[in-house]
């Protein structure tokens, strides 16, 4: 039984962006490691993964800033009627 692996659609060396690219190449990664091992040209375990938390990081801080401004609308909202 002959491993192959497909050839991508989005040209060599081409990768998704954001934190969704990362983990598809992690996965990508592990598979390739997968199809490397099943053929006997390795002994060991091969573990790649790689994960920047920046951009996870900076989607939960402008949530947070989002959710700040909302409430700071439904105070001002609020607060109209008594001055």
């Amino acid at each position: 039984m002959e491993a192959t692996i497909p050839a991508l659609p989005l040209g060599e060396g081409t990768r998704p962006a954001g934190s969704a690219g990362q983990v598809l190449d992690a996965i990508a990664s592990a598979a390739v490691a997968r199809l490397i091992a099943a053929n006997g040209q390795t002994d060991g375990v091969i573990l790649a993964a790689d994960f920047n938390f920046a951009p996870l990081l900076a989607g939960i801080v402008l949530v947070l800033i989002a959710g700040v401004f909302q409430f700071g609308r439904r105070l001002q909202k609020d607060t109209e009627g008594l001055v």
